[in-house]
């Protein structure tokens, strides 16, 4: 479906775990050699500003990255799912046929993003997004890698 007009999406408590995730697709195009673009999956979006996919059952932050080239998404809401991790976008996609090199730019207009009650439990989760160079305001609360510890304790970590 195309839906070039929409700005935001609300799917938020939609059981949706079968969305796509990036080791399969690469096993997928080893496999058959056929390239699905992460860009067609979500094409037809392209005024999207906001995304709402709390609780949705999403458990591998590669399920995230399929949304990573809508260019204007500025706010991403991904609380309440099971994801254990966050990693730094791909630095450098190469194509073999073409010897070619060219940056990947994963989430280029991201602003605010909320992954509050997941299940983030590592410093390097926090530390890969620092990686999204957009980014401007993050929220996390009530995970794993703060319990025990109050505000005043993790934001001053969070922030240097």
């Amino acid at each position: 479906p195309h839906l070039p007009n929409l700005e935001e999406l609300y799917l938020a408590a939609n059981n949706l775990p079968d969305l796509p995730r990036l080791e399969a697709e690469e096993a997928y195009r080893a496999a058959t050699g056929i390239v699905i673009e992460l860009s067609n999956v979500v094409s037809g979006f392209l005024k999207l500003t906001v995304l709402d996919m709390s609780q949705c059952g999403l458990d591998d932050w590669s399920q995230v990255a399929t949304f990573s080239q809508l260019p204007n998404m500025k706010e991403l809401v991904l609380d309440g799912n099971l994801l254990h991790k966050i990693t730094p976008p791909p630095s450098l996609i190469t194509d073999a046929e073409n010897s070619t090199s060219t940056s990947a730019v994963f989430f280029p207009s991201l602003q605010r993003l909320s992954v509050s009650s997941a299940q983030l439990a590592d410093w390097s989760d926090i530390d890969a997004l620092n990686q999204y160079t957009t980014l401007r305001m993050l929220r996390l609360s009530h995970i794993p890698l703060f319990s025990g510890k109050g505000a005043s304790e993790v934001r001053p970590i969070v922030i240097a």
